[in-house]
């Protein structure tokens, strides 16, 4: 049987013919008819209740589809359509019963996704085969790109009984896919018909005090003469009638008439409008709406501290032209601006990455009704190394620029520079934006009216002492009246210092404290204290204290971490300013001084009783530091970086960070005791959705199933391509295994004069974790 089938397969093949046909479905008797795939289809499988032929030896059927939109394969209504892949020849084929002497009307919406290489034609005749499609409904033509079309013809059989419709598609490697949607087979009519095409509009959401326009088209989809006599209102709220012809009007079905319909908001919120078009055969109704939005701050103060995961803000706007005194235009923008962590250690903030030849970028606020003199903005600022917490290198970038602008129009022509930083002889020097951030006043009481202001930064030169790659944060914007007392402000309010041994130091952070008002402002040593069940665990050196701080400056409070036991510790840094407490949150956490802690910052790689299997230093990410350990993937070989035997407990864990620029990679952790063979522990940590490629993520995993026994613990690439990063290791305490029989190579003659029961003294001091002293009887 099996033999016979094949050779049937292939004679079908041989004929360039195949037919594929499902479950028998009744033809179709009742009319109008509407095929619009949305009952009975399964998507991404065959079309169901039509029979499919393949042509021409071609392989690609017709194929339903609710959830692919790239390719033009959206569905002109509804959640489904079909859909013909390239390289394809395809009919699909439907039987209707129709009457001898009746004409019906037969048209389907379609349309590619190029500009060539896709047709489309519509047949029917008396058979389910190629060979009885001698009626043309549509002759072949040759598909658009872009919003469907629609296809249509008129059939008037001349006998009655069953007859087959067929829509014929092919596609050669051109275009992707062909987009079918909305099969409908009607009576012809007798008599006209009216008909508008949209059916509505939604103007979506308009700027206020702007204009949207809409055409619509008065169609005669009968036979014979449409007399329309009018459209009644010419105007409902902020919609209005508009090059509308002059009523009443004959409308044929060779020749339609049209008019307008604006939409000219004045006031925020949702608007919409009834329009009724009276014609000879009634009235249809035409719903319009739209909504107005008016990004204008009018309310002041005003701040805007990026805090919203959407970049740019609401009615925010990035725009990139290289500014010139003489002149210059901007152009809309989504470069080099973006939300990130302000100087890469607290809050978020708006950052620029400033570094070639091409950076010349606007982030540009919304329209802000400046409505006297007296009023200020201030923002904080920093400037750091690319990705890095990092000063600047102080001879480079010497190119560089950062300048705030005001303008009365959003694309910032003819724009007043407020400041301006450069390295060029400017006073406010551009390499000396602090790392850790500043606070700027800027007066603009000379900028009354309605105002946009911008943030630039440009660089346009690469060579020499220009070259250099940092970034620059803008954060708490704020426009507000000039302030007539001193008010304390200060960045950052929370300080994680990470992990750290015990019984060490952290560097110093600073907590910078500004006078963001007038007058002066003096905080002194006794305003300033630690707080909190562990606030033995940090220290603050009062050194630049007491401030007495004018408008604008600040000053620093360093702080630091410097636990003497393990754990994790929460403390309070409290100033005390007129009588209002303000605090910043410290945390951190330490591991005991034989723990593993390796941030692979040591010149040498792998460092001291790691094995690194090909793994290797890189200075492009790091968490901690400038460095981090760093492998290319491969989608036939494992790579496993291992540490030094580590003693597992029951209460042991590894934590670490890792990154991946592969979104299909994963990394896992895995155990030997010989790394030799490894095993996995715990699961696969994957950079697939919802995590993201390029992004550092925080792995903890519990050990508690190992524990009791000394292992290696490896980081193992999956078996993908992409760029494994890992960096800020932290785990069990390395454990003292003695080491083999020592070898005494030199000076041998001396040998003898070894006493027979002296010690050999060993001791690390690579680090401090492996600081162990061993002795061993030789």
């Amino acid at each position: 049987m099996k033999r016979y089938f094949s050779f049937a397969i292939l004679l079908a093949l041989m004929l360039s013919i195949f037919s594929l046909g499902y479950a028998q479905v009744d033809p179709v008797d009742t009319f109008p008819f509407v095929e619009d795939f949305e009952t009975g289809q399964t998507h991404n499988t065959q079309v169901q209740g039509w029979t499919q032929i393949l042509d021409n030896g071609k392989t690609k059927y017709w194929t339903a589809n609710s959830t692919f939109d790239n390719y033009n394969r959206a569905p002109r209504n509804g959640s489904f359509n079909a859909f013909l892949e390239y390289n394809s020849n395809a009919w699909m084929m439907r039987s209707f019963i129709l009457e001898g002497g009746v004409s019906y009307d037969v048209e389907v919406w379609a349309r590619q996704d190029r500009t060539s290489g896709a047709t489309l034609a519509m047949y029917y005749g008396d058979d389910s085969t190629i060979a009885a499609m001698t009626n043309t409904i549509v002759a072949q033509v040759n598909l658009t790109n872009g919003d469907y079309q629609c296809y249509s013809g008129r059939i008037t059989p001349a006998a009655s009984g069953t007859y087959w419709i067929a829509i014929h598609g092919t596609a050669t490697y051109t275009p992707w896919y062909i987009s079918i949607d909305d099969f409908m087979v009607k009576y012809s009519p007798t008599e006209p018909m009216f008909a508008i095409s949209p059916t509505g509009y939604d103007f979506g959401s308009l700027l206020i005090s702007t204009t949207g326009s809409q055409t619509f088209t008065i169609m005669n989809a009968g036979v014979g003469m449409l007399n329309v006599t009018g459209i009644s209102p010419l105007s409902d709220g902020f919609f209005s009638v508009t090059d509308a012809p002059d009523f009443p009007v004959d409308v044929t079905p060779e020749q339609p008439v049209t008019f307008n319909i604006q939409y000219a908001p004045t006031a925020a919120g949702d608007h919409s409008a009834t329009f009724t078009i009276t014609h000879a055969g009634g009235t249809e109704s035409l719903i319009v709406s739209g909504s107005c939005y008016d990004p204008v701050i009018y309310d002041l103060p005003w701040i805007e501290e990026f805090t919203d995961t959407t970049f740019p803000p609401s009615n925010w706007s990035i725009l990139e032209g290289l500014y010139d005194e003489e002149g210059f235009t901007t152009s809309p923008s989504t470069g080099r601006w973006t939300r990130s962590e302000f100087a890469h250690i607290s809050n978020p903030s708006a950052r620029i990455n400033i570094y070639g030849t091409t950076t010349k970028h606007w982030l540009v606020t919304p329209p802000i009704v400046i409505p006297a003199t007296g009023y200020q903005l201030d923002f904080d600022l920093a400037l750091t190394k690319w990705n890095s917490t990092s000063a600047v290198d102080q001879d480079r970038q010497q190119d560089d620029k950062f300048i705030v602008f005001i303008a009365d129009n959003p694309e910032m022509l003819g724009a007043t520079a407020l400041k301006l930083w450069d390295n060029a002889g400017s006073p406010n020097v551009y390499n000396a934006i602090a790392t850790t951030g500043e606070y700027q006043v800027i007066d603009l009481s000379a900028h009354v009216g309605t105002r946009y202001i911008a943030f630039y930064g440009e660089s346009t030169n690469s060579t020499g002492n220009n070259g250099g790659d940092n970034d620059l944060y803008v954060d708490n914007v704020r426009v507000r009246e000039i302030p007539t007392a001193p008010i304390l402000a200060y960045n950052p309010d929370a300080i994680n210092f990470g992990i750290i041994h015990a019984n060490t130091l952290t560097d110093y952070i600073d907590v910078n404290v500004s006078n963001i008002g007038s007058g002066t402002l003096t905080l002194d040593t006794g305003d300033v204290s630690l707080i909190g069940p562990d606030a033995v665990m940090f220290s603050f050196d009062p050194v630049n204290l007491a401030f007495n701080l004018t408008t604008g400056q600040s000053g620093a409070i360093p702080v630091r971490y410097n636990p003497t036991v393990a754990g994790t510790h929460t403390a309070t840094l409290r100033m005390v300013y007129n009588g209002e407490n303000y605090d910043v949150a410290l945390s951190g956490g330490a591991v005991g001084e034989n723990a593993l802690y390796e941030s692979f910052e040591d010149a040498t790689f792998p460092p001291l009783g790691w094995d690194a299997d090909g793994w290797d230093h890189s200075t492009f990410y790091s968490v901690d530091g400038s460095k981090c350990a760093f492998k290319n993937g491969s989608e036939s070989t494992q790579y496993v970086l291992s540490t030094p035997m580590l003693a597992i407990e029951n209460d042991s864990r590894l934590n670490f960070w890792t990154r991946c620029t592969n979104s299909t990679a994963y990394l896992q952790v895995v155990y030997s005791t010989d790394r030799e063979t490894w095993t996995q522990v715990g699961s696969d940590f994957s950079f697939a959705e919802p995590n993201a490629v390029n992004t550092w993520y925080n792995v903890d995993v519990d050990l508690s199933t190992l524990s009791g026994n000394n292992y290696y613990l490896g980081f193992r690439t999956g078996l993908t391509g992409g760029s494994y990063y890992v960096d800020m290791v932290v785990g069990p305490d390395i454990a003292a295994v003695a080491p083999g029989a020592p070898t005494l190579v030199s000076p041998r003659r001396c040998s003898h004069l070894c006493e027979r029961h002296s010690h050999l003294h060993l001791e690390c001091s690579h680090h401090r974790w492996c600081a162990h002293i061993l002795q061993y009887l030789l």
